[in-house]
């Protein structure tokens, strides 16, 4: 008997296809910094089955606009916590609570961005260009509002003026009218390109404040003096007193900090064949993997280690009269390849708040402590581009060539 068969399509469907609920949206309040991280969660369903998709975004207000895109699958709290690490924990903020609706027209303005100077999107477009898809309008006063929403609190005069000066010098023009009397989009030096402010000094004289910033452009740095008056916490006027070209070594001597350098030892150090790549392999990627801080970390491996800074989870130091890029780095640690973990910070009390962290909540590793140094000069990142090992052979031969 001849049997006719019929196809049913059907199946089970790859998750990107479930029906998707929007869950919440966050983004961090760190527009005035030029940078903000954005997440989007949803949950998707089908047939009973549920699943968590995360969505996260980096975006560049002065050069690279929307700049990196990561989606995830995932139900796992602590891949997600990473990720979100990974995203935007060294930018200091609070996470604002978006709508949908909001969270779609950030994305919309950085698509726009990309477009308009000519740069590429990051890959995961079939996840993110759907989401604008019926994009309903927005009008002027509401997309102020949600500009503001992405910027924290100005509390102080010098923060003030740090945040105008930052992205003035960054001609992210949309963020200076927050800051200025009348709205006006003010760029303090017209005829440099997009610069980055690596140092701003201000000092107060009868109510004017006098700002000596050092920039950095391609490469060339420059000495700007600018002279600004402030009324109701806005910038009322910024004068352009003088401009000066200034030596990277010159730069270095400026931005030079103190350094403040603990030393440990872990304690199974040395407990591998040297001769035997896959043992060291695997005693050098079983420490990276036991290594844990209790404080957001981004890294970067070096030929001689590893090396994780922590950031403070605010920007309160723009609140000083003296600010520098690396203002927000709380630590930095060197896990090196040999066994040496060295933890540096840049002034005495946070070297030993990493230090009381250690001893109370240790970092995964058995530490041993074996030396501590201050150094007038930057010394750490020149060790970890020396080939030395040893942190204290490094340290030996520097002092004989002092």
């Amino acid at each position: 008997m001849e049997r006719n068969f019929r196809l049913i399509k059907g199946g089970i469907k790859e998750k990107n296809e479930w029906r998707r609920y929007f869950i919440s949206a966050y983004v961090t309040d760190t527009r005035l910094m030029g940078v903000l991280g954005m997440y989007i969660h949803w949950r998707a369903a089908d047939n009973g089955q549920t699943a968590d998709f995360h969505q996260f975004f980096y975006f560049d207000a002065e050069e690279t606009g929307f700049e990196t895109y990561l989606g995830l699958w995932s139900d796992d709290p602590q891949e997600v916590a990473e990720k979100e690490r990974e995203n935007s924990g060294g930018l200091g903020g609070k996470k604002i609570n978006l709508t949908l609706t909001e969270a779609k027209h950030i994305l919309h303005r950085y698509l726009t961005f990309n477009q308009t100077h000519g740069l590429p999107m990051p890959p995961g477009k079939e996840e993110y260009l759907e989401l604008l898809k019926d994009l309903p309008p927005i009008s002027e006063e509401e997309s102020y509002w949600l500009l503001m929403k992405q910027c924290a609190p100005v509390t102080s005069e010098y923060a003030l003026i740090h945040y105008f000066l930052m992205r003035s010098f960054g001609k992210d023009l949309e963020a200076v009218s927050l800051l200025t009397d009348n709205g006006r989009r003010q760029e303090v030096y017209p005829a440099c390109g997009i610069a980055t402010m690596c140092r701003n000094a201000i000092r107060e004289d009868h109510g004017l404040y006098h700002c000596d910033s050092l920039i950095e452009h391609g490469g060339q740095y420059e000495v700007v003096i600018t002279k600004i008056r402030v009324t109701g916490m806005k910038i009322e006027k910024c004068e352009t007193v003088s401009t000066m070209k200034i030596t990277p070594q010159e730069a270095a001597l400026i931005l030079s900090r103190p350094e403040f350098i603990t030393v440990y030892r872990v304690l199974d150090a040395g407990m591998f064949d040297p001769d035997d790549e896959a043992d060291y392999d695997e005693t050098i990627n079983g420490r990276l993997d036991a290594f844990t801080l209790d404080f957001d970390t981004m890294s970067d491996s070096y030929d001689t280690g590893r090396l994780f800074f922590t950031f403070y989870d605010n920007n309160t130091y723009v609140d000083r009269p003296v600010f520098l890029l690396s203002g927000d780095v709380r630590g930095v640690y060197y896990l090196t390849d040999m066994g040496q973990l060295l933890v540096m910070a840049y002034d005495i009390n946070a070297i030993h708040e990493l230090e009381h962290r250690l001893d109370t909540e240790g970092c995964g590793l058995p530490l041993f402590l074996t030396d501590r140094f201050e150094f007038k000069e930057p010394v750490l990142y020149e060790f970890i581009q020396s080939g030395y090992e040893d942190f204290n052979d490094f340290v030996e031969v520097i002092r004989e060539d002092e």
